[in-house]
């Protein structure tokens, strides 16, 4: 019986957790909290990020929406463009524009231009007498052939670009609405422009035709200062009605 006591006296002992050994901690609270501190904060950025990309993007939208708008109101424009007629009285003989003709105003000198050896672009200038101030109304055709993967789509969408570049160095530029007219079967679309004459306190005047004839790109520039202006440029836009083909 002595042996019996003592054997079940050590299995009960045997059974006790040691006071000596420190009793297990519990571990991934920790973890989890950390893990759900981090989702939120990438929820944060995220979300900013989304709303910078949100408002990246509707700026994007907003101007393609007004240039797809401007482009269709020219489009409906060169439909119903209305057809320009010359003044003959106050032209002169017409000339050779390789394969184009136009009649410059009358008293209007050609100038000699160094790029129409160039096969690519073709440029005609005709200067007015000069004015007491020693500037001269100019009237001013380019061709130019387009290569093929710098072909424009359409009128509508040349004509921006186009004067987008023409402005560039002619300070506090403005420019009428666009529109668009027929010339001797071409169409082309026009704006009347305003700019600080460059070194002087005055102001210039002008306009721009442009069209498009197969790959090529046509355009047609008049300008002259104030005050002197109102008498040039309506001789300049006489002289671009009579523009036609061969």
């Amino acid at each position: 019986s002595e042996d019996r006591s003592e054997s079940a006296g050590a299995a009960t002992t045997s059974r006790e957790p040691s006071r000596s050994s420190p009793a297990p901690k519990r571990q991934g609270r920790g973890c989890f909290g950390t893990l759900l501190i981090g989702c939120g904060v990438l929820f944060v950025l995220s979300a900013l990020a989304c709303g910078g990309i949100y408002f990246i993007f509707r700026e994007t939208i907003d101007t393609a929406v007004a240039k797809v708008q401007d482009l269709t109101r020219l489009q409906d424009e060169i439909q119903k463009a209305e057809e320009l007629k010359p003044d003959p009285k106050h032209l002169a003989d017409e000339v050779e524009l390789g394969e184009y003709r136009l009649r410059p105003p009358v008293n209007f000198t050609p100038a000699n231009l160094a790029n129409n050896k160039d096969a690519h672009s073709r440029a005609y200038r005709w200067n007015g007498a000069p004015h007491k101030d020693n500037t001269v109304p100019i009237l001013v055709v380019t061709i130019t052939n387009m290569a093929p993967n710098d072909k424009f789509a359409s009128l509508a969408g040349a004509f921006p670009e186009i004067v987008r570049g023409f402005k560039e160095g002619k300070p506090n530029w403005s420019n009428t609405p666009h529109k668009a007219v027929k010339i001797n079967g071409l169409v082309f679309t026009t704006t009347d422009w305003t700019a600080d004459e460059t070194g002087k306190k005055g102001k210039v005047h002008g306009f721009i035709y442009v069209a498009l004839d197969g790959d090529k790109v046509i355009q047609i520039i008049g300008q002259d200062g104030e005050p002197y202006h109102t008498d040039s440029l309506p001789l300049c836009r006489s002289a671009a009605a009579s523009f036609r083909r061969k």
